[in-house]
């Protein structure tokens, strides 16, 4: 992390306030020059009763990355 141009942290929405402000200190305080960005992860469906299920059940997301 030391030497990257931009820090992302992801998932933002998805963490306690406090600990993602504690994260993005440390980023910080490792590297002071980069830029530090937040984003949250939300996924989106068009089709929610394409994949109804019960209450409870588990989804796995698969992202890909780009380059």
């Amino acid at each position: 992390m030391r030497s990257a141009d931009i820090v992302l942290v992801a998932k933002a929405n998805a963490a306690p306030e406090a600990d993602v402000w504690r994260v993005m200190a440390a980023a910080r305080q490792l590297d002071p020059v980069a830029a530090l960005l937040r984003t949250a992860s939300r996924v989106t469906l068009p089709d929610a009763e394409a994949v109804a299920r019960p209450a409870g059940a588990r989804l796995i997301c698969i992202m890909a990355a780009t380059r």
